[in-house]
Parts: structure tokens; C-alpha cells; sequence
């Protein structure tokens, strides 16, 4: 066989290799996120039209980092409607990522990954105090929360603190409180304790631990999604290579691993 032959069977033969290892997505050679703006530190942007431009934040990371795995170009679109993000049959995405729990509800209609953050309510304590190290010890001391938040909910269902928590409206009466020494100590989700403490953290006393509760998010994908697979192993290794660490300690501030859980 003459070499320009032989070159041209080869070339043919990695194309077709490349073709077969690539996952089928929406577009060939591209990964469609979409994302539901916004939720800071974890996903922010610009949206033209439908695409998501400038995006940056924890979850914008890990589609980046998701998507390098898969050795696809990345693009993020924009789902106003974050119901329309696990709503049944097919979708115009092949992915996405929006602070989204699997549940048997919702499993029915959507495939999802391997989680990427769990989103456990943390304890912060004021200055001063000695980190409680167990629950039997929170639940002696005055605590706040955020009301109408998943914190406040695990506030009063697992901690059941003796004396009445201070429920207020936002998270930074909350820290307001702790920093004065209203409370003892405040209890807030991850993902919002983390990035309000930036800068700022010498204030307080430190975070005593997380509760360790069924919050954590995923990947979303259409029910028995041939991406599945892919998607999943990606994110499996990304936590196995510590980047699911690093990113979550980048944008939130908080090494996860290194917090006691209180029980």
C-alpha cells in the first residue's frame, strides 16, 4: 500500500475511533448546560438571548471541568423557568446544573449524576464561645437562623434547641446577631454561609461543624440519558482528583471535608 494510502487509512481510522469514544450530545463535539440565574457563588452571567456569556461561580466550574473530561466544547444556556429544567420528555440541553436534588419525584422524569456539593446547614459561633462538638451541646445554647430557609427547618427538627431560636428575614440580621452576641451561635446552608463571610471572618468565632442532611446536587439529564454514563464518571473523578474540593473551597470559602459533623 503506498504511504499516502496508508496515511489517509489511518487518519480515517482515528476519526471514526474519536467519533465512536465521543458522547452523543445535542450538538456533535459540544456540551449544552443550562443553568438558571442567578445564585451567587454558585452560578452568575450575562445572558444574550438565550446563551449564558461571563458566567463564573461553582457550578459554571464544574460544567467547565465536566465538559474537559468529556472533551467537549462547553455552552451554557440560560432556563428562566427553573421548573422546565427537570420537566419530562425531551429538552434543548444536555445537561443541567442548578442547585438540583434528586428525589423519587423527580427521578421519575430525569436521570441524575453522582452528587458534585452537599449543601449541609454549618454552625457558626460567635467569639468567645467554645465550639460545641455535638448536637446535645448546640441544642443548649441561643441560636439563629434564617426563616423559611432548609437551615432553620434542620434548626428545629434536629437540633431542637431548648431555648427558642431567633428566626429572622435574611442572613445578615443573622450574622448581625451572632456578631454581637444576640445568639450563641447561627446556622445557615453552605452555599450562603460561605460567601457572606468573606473577608470577614475574624469577626467571628469559627464554624463548630454541618449538619448532615439529604441536600446535595446534581447533575439533572433527560431520563435514560445515553450521556448519563459519561457525565457521571466525570463527575465521579473530578471528586476523586480533589478538583470538586478545590473548586468548592475556591467559591465558598469552607473545606467541607474538614468539618465535624455534629450528631
Amino acid at each position: 500500500m503506498r504511504p499516502s494510502v496508508l496515511a489517509a487509512v489511518l487518519l480515517l481510522g482515528l476519526a471514526a475511533t474519536a467519533a465512536a469514544a465521543s458522547p452523543a450530545t445535542k450538538r456533535p463535539g459540544e456540551l449544552i448546560v443550562a443553568l438558571s440565574l442567578p445564585a451567587p457563588a454558585l452560578q452568575v452571567g450575562a445572558v444574550r438571548g438565550s446563551e449564558v456569556v461571563l458566567a463564573r461561580g461553582l457550578e459554571v466550574d464544574v460544567a467547565r471541568a465536566v465538559a474537559r473530561r468529556l472533551g467537549l466544547q462547553l455552552r451554557l444556556v440560560q432556563i428562566g423557568d427553573a421548573g422546565r429544567l427537570l420537566s419530562p420528555g425531551r429538552r434543548g440541553w444536555d445537561a443541567a446544573l442548578a442547585q438540583l436534588v434528586a428525589t423519587p419525584t423527580r427521578s421519575r422524569v430525569s436521570s441524575f449524576t453522582t452528587p458534585y456539593l452537599r449543601d449541609d446547614p454549618v454552625v457558626l459561633v460567635r467569639r468567645g464561645l467554645k465550639r460545641p462538638t455535638s448536637l446535645a451541646q448546640l441544642r443548649t445554647l441561643v441560636l439563629c437562623a434564617e426563616r423559611g430557609r432548609r437551615a432553620a427547618d434542620a434548626l428545629l427538627t434536629r437540633v431542637r434547641p431548648r431555648t427558642r431560636p431567633l428566626l429572622v428575614t435574611d442572613l445578615e440580621s443573622v450574622l448581625r446577631r451572632v456578631q454581637t452576641g444576640a445568639c450563641d451561635a447561627a446556622v445557615a446552608e453552605l452555599s450562603r454561609l460561605g460567601p457572606a463571610l468573606d473577608g470577614r471572618r475574624d469577626l467571628f468565632g469559627g464554624l463548630a461543624g454541618r449538619i448532615e442532611t439529604e441536600r446535595a446536587y446534581a447533575v439533572a439529564l433527560e431520563r435514560r440519558s445515553p450521556l448519563l454514563p459519561s457525565v457521571d464518571a466525570a463527575v465521579r473523578a473530578l471528586r476523586a482528583d480533589g478538583t470538586l474540593r478545590r473548586l468548592t473551597v475556591a467559591w465558598l470559602g469552607i473545606d467541607v471535608a474538614r468539618l465535624r459533623i455534629l450528631r
